[in-house]
């Protein structure tokens, strides 16, 4: 069946154990795949990779993957992407056989209205397709906002316009976005917090070489704030340190350590902030 904008939200976030598949299409594949994402978190599941020439060449190989039990347990989502009409023969074959352990989530770009894949989809009671397109003006600002939810954020619509227009409208990094702030803000779905534009504003720069020297005591003063409870204050800089600095990320050797590297190669606003609380330390 056909989602529409209204009902995909619930479609994703409480699933219906009755679908077999899941159908995202149209040109905007991060917003595709953010949503398959959602998919994985609402079944608590392990995304299990498929390759379409795999099912192409053995159409049953999907609904005998789909029905099969774990080998550890746990849930598993079958993964198809890309995905076009090569795949329709094991979509019929998955429609058509006994109960399934496992959904599909199948990601294809921009299907024609004749697709077999997509025509199958949407006439099947045990399927779900839906077209993502870029999102604008409102519709970019309820997706930042709905987004935000997720992670404890409360966002006024001029900030969500704002993260949009920064964001170009990519719920992907949407998404990485306000995961970095939240953490930033101590916020939570449990504790929600009101992210405003202050919390979003790049901070002055900084002397990154200065800061390199004084390295000692900026451990020192992370260290303390350990010491004194602020794990809170501690997880936001390591979050927002990270910010363009995924380099840095993969050569530091963690904690720490990790933070100073990141803040050395741009990571500005947690820079600033490990900055800052050392003066106030010493």
């Amino acid at each position: 069946m056909r989602a529409s904008k209204a009902s995909i939200v619930r479609s994703v976030d409480r699933p219906d154990p009755s679908v077999r598949i899941f159908l995202f299409h149209g040109p905007d594949e991060a917003q595709s795949r953010a949503l398959g994402a959602r998919l994985l978190e609402a079944f608590a599941a392990a995304k299990f990779v498929i390759i379409s020439g795999a099912v192409k060449s053995d159409p049953a190989a999907l609904a005998d993957e789909a029905g099969a039990l774990s080998l550890f347990g746990g849930k598993r989502v079958i993964w198809i992407e890309p995905a076009g009409d090569e795949i329709t023969a094991g979509v019929e074959a998955l429609l058509e056989g006994p109960a399934t352990e496992s959904p599909v989530v199948a990601i294809a770009g921009a299907l024609r209205k004749t697709s077999a894949l997509l025509k199958l989809a949407e006439s099947s009671p045990q399927a779900v397709a839906y077209a993502s397109y870029v999102p604008e003006g409102v519709e970019a600002e309820r997706m930042v906002a709905d987004v935000g939810r997720r992670y404890g954020l409360k966002i006024s619509p001029p900030v969500a316009a704002r993260l949009a227009d920064s964001c170009g409208n990519d719920q992907a990094i949407v998404a990485q976005e306000l995961q970095k702030l939240a953490l930033y803000i101590d916020a939570s779905p449990q504790a929600p917090r009101e992210l405003d534009h202050e919390a979003i504003e790049e901070p002055r720069l900084l002397d990154v070489a200065g800061m390199a020297g004084a390295g000692q005591r900026l451990q020192l003063a992370m260290g303390d704030a350990l010491l004194q409870g602020e794990g809170a204050w501690v997880r936001g800089v390591l979050a927002a340190a990270s910010v363009d600095c995924g380099r840095a990320v993969s050569s530091a050797g963690g904690g720490i350590n990790w933070a100073f590297a990141c803040a050395g190669c741009g990571g500005t606003r947690g820079a600033a902030a490990i900055s800052e609380h050392a003066h106030r330390s010493v």
